[in-house]
């Protein structure tokens, strides 16, 4: 054979595998499936099903009748029951495969425990991460670190509820105090000489104008009766104010001194009547001092040393106004997640969450979980279920229970055959019958007692297979020639 004809039969050699090529993809497309049986416990199946995808030819091929964008009515399963797991609204594409699939037996291997993952859902993009303590990972090309996963504390939006933030503190380098809830119009006190105070307005300029007021505008003083384990206040300060204890005990108040010198400093006191029987007393109260033994309390929330009002009128953020010795100190907005060292005092204090109706939820009270996320600007404290916006990003907590790990005994019952076969099918198992690939499927919960068998149909495969070999004669041909040609120039 002479230098030319080798060469038309390696150019034909090459066109020929390309078009064995192309002709075993056209029919793969058109004639192949790749769907899922679902086999329940001690029933058969012979319906490969998968949602609706576009197809090149509605036909049949090789026995498997192929049914293109049906609604589950419309698939005629062995099994009526699998309907049921599929979706109402949901199109389908369905094959019916010449045999069908019984499920004997399906052995649990193990159990995997619960799993907490993250899911970020962007516009057009929906990631899953494991979330392992002390793990980093990228989240939009911004580095996160995974700090606790840990029982959930919290406010709960509820339509009924009051306005409320929840807080996080730390005094210097002293250990963080969390899950700090306060709700609007009342004080808290965290420390003895610290108290903490929330206003909450329906507009951003209703806020303003109180927070321009004086502290003592805030009100809240109280003084109170101390009755075993309880403590009855009064709001009132009227010279004569008072209560009757159970044990006959009579408790009056005599007056309201504002600004009196007493040795622990320039502060308010009460002076109050303790009688019993003829045994009668008079108490100086001054305002803030807690004694375990005293019969009776003063709270003046504007006489603490340091006093952190905040102002809120919309979820998510309020104003931090902060005094220290009555003195106003710079104040700034915080959003929920971000941290502020308190100039002028040895606070730090981290907003949480802030909401106009709310209720607060302590650790014992429910069973959530939330993971704790540090990113490069703030915290993220994400309760199990809750959804949270993150930029672009839609965040979501979840702790999965994984389905269990299942080894399972399926018959193939062909009508054509007298015999049946059995095999068994493991996590990453496979087996072919009939022009059929079967390997297990993503199953649910339940997949102790249904199978979902990934079946797969690929014809064409060996038309692709022969084209790109003798395409690779025809190339590796025209290479020698060309190789020869220049080694006897």
């Amino acid at each position: 054979m002479n230098r030319r004809s080798l060469a038309t039969l390696c150019v034909a050699a090459t066109g020929l595998g390309l078009f064995l090529a192309v002709l075993g993809t056209l029919f793969r497309a058109g004639y192949g499936f790749s769907g899922d049986v679902c086999v329940m416990l001690g029933a058969s199946e012979r319906m490969a099903v998968r949602p609706v995808e576009p197809g090149l030819f509605p036909l049949a091929a090789g026995g498997a009748q192929i049914l293109r964008n049906v609604s589950p009515q419309e698939i005629p399963f062995e099994n009526p029951a699998v309907r049921g797991r599929l979706g109402s609204e949901t199109r389908f594409d369905a094959a019916r495969l010449p045999f069908s699939l019984h499920l004997e037996d399906a052995t649990v291997l193990r159990r995997p425990g619960e799993q907490d993952t993250l899911v970020a859902v962007g516009p057009q993009t929906r990631t899953t991460y494991p979330l392992i303590r002390g793990k980093r990972f990228e989240l939009a090309t911004n580095p996160v670190e995974v700090v606790a996963i840990r029982k959930w504390a919290g406010l709960l939006r509820d339509a009924n509820g009051i306005p409320m933030v929840a807080l996080a503190m730390q005094r210097g380098t002293d250990p963080w105090v969390e899950h700090v809830f306060v709700a609007a119009g009342t004080w808290r006190r965290v420390e003895p000489d610290t108290g903490i105070h929330l206003v909450w307005r329906n507009s951003e300029a209703d806020t303003r104008q109180v927070e321009d007021q004086e502290i003592t505008a805030l009100g809240g003083e109280r003084w109170g009766v101390v009755d075993a384990a309880a403590v009855h206040w009064f709001s009132s300060f009227a010279p004569g104010t008072g209560l009757d204890l159970p044990d006959g005990t009579s408790i009056t108040l005599l007056q309201l001194e504002e600004g009196s010198l007493l040795p622990t400093g320039p502060r308010p006191f009460i002076t109050v009547r303790i009688q019993r029987g003829d045994d009668v007393q008079t108490m100086r109260v001054p305002a803030n001092e807690r004694s375990n033994t005293a019969r009776v309390r003063f709270e003046d929330p504007s006489q603490f040393e340091t006093v952190l009002c905040f102002y809120g009128w919309r979820d998510g953020s309020v104003t931090l106004s902060p005094y220290h010795q009555r003195q106003r100190l710079p104040h700034g907005a915080l959003a929920e997640g971000e941290t502020c060292r308190v100039t002028g005092t040895d606070w730090t204090v981290r907003l949480e969450q802030a909401l106009s109706s709310a209720a607060p939820v302590k650790e014992d009270e429910n069973p959530f979980q939330e993971a704790v996320l540090q990113t490069v600007d703030r915290e993220l404290h994400l309760r199990q279920g809750e959804t949270v916006q993150w930029g672009d990003l839609r965040l979501e907590f979840q702790r999965v229970a994984p389905p269990p790990v299942v080894r399972y005994q399926l018959v193939i019952r062909d009508d054509g055959r007298p015999e049946s076969a059995v095999f068994h099918l493991g996590p990453k198992g496979k087996y072919h019958y009939g022009g059929w690939t079967f390997s297990q499927g993503n199953g649910g919960m339940d997949a102790d007692q249904t199978a979902i068998v990934h079946a797969a149909r690929t014809p064409g495969n060996g038309l692709i297979i022969a084209g790109a070999m003798v395409s690779i004669m025809g190339f590796a041909g025209l290479g020698l020639m060309r190789v020869g040609r220049r080694s006897t120039r």
